[in-house]
């Protein structure tokens, strides 16, 4: 009798071994700090679903907030980078600047979406955890951070990027 089973691609075993690991972690609730930060936005709000929060782990390594500040810095500077108006790419890289331009709009609601639910849950942020972070780094201004992300909560900011509006126009010097 032959096997006619073919046999697991790349893809296929990637996808396996994110399920298990997805698994695992939402048994667990306590990822590892590399792990959490590789994950993209939709896996960390199931985990938030499935009851992982702020108070998974008692190192900043895990904390959900401190994680999402950081990102939330990162793309708050790339999205008013490319609002300067001295941000002019080159012609032939607008269709990849607006393709980074739209992912990093959506990226921007799913870090206030999940930093809302996380607010919003039963026992709120790991204030200890962002105190002590912010103790040991003052410059990472962490609450100043949370404050604008409070405040972007209530009164979405408009982003704009004039650069790329112009479609396939070549721009002079």
């Amino acid at each position: 009798m032959v096997n006619s089973k073919k046999p697991a691609t790349k893809t296929q075993k990637a996808r396996g071994s994110l399920k298990a690991n997805f698994k695992k972690a939402v048994t667990t609730n306590i990822p590892s700090g590399d792990a959490l930060r590789s994950l993209d936005y939709s896996t960390i709000m199931r985990l938030i679903d499935n009851g992982m929060d702020d108070f998974n782990s008692a190192t900043p390594d895990c904390c959900l907030s401190l994680i999402l500040g950081a990102r939330y810095m990162g793309i708050i500077s790339a999205l008013e980078t490319m609002q300067d108006q001295h941000f002019q790419p080159a012609a032939r890289l607008l269709p990849k600047y607006r393709l980074i331009y739209k992912n990093l709009r959506k990226d921007f609601s799913d870090v206030l979406r999940i930093y809302q639910k996380l607010k919003n849950s039963a026992r709120g942020l790991n204030k200890p955890v962002l105190e002590a972070y912010e103790s040991e780094y003052p410059s990472a201004n962490i609450q100043e951070q949370l404050k604008k992300m409070d405040s972007h909560l209530i009164h979405r900011p408009h982003f704009s990027c004039p650069a790329l509006r112009s479609k396939g126009k070549t721009q002079n010097a």
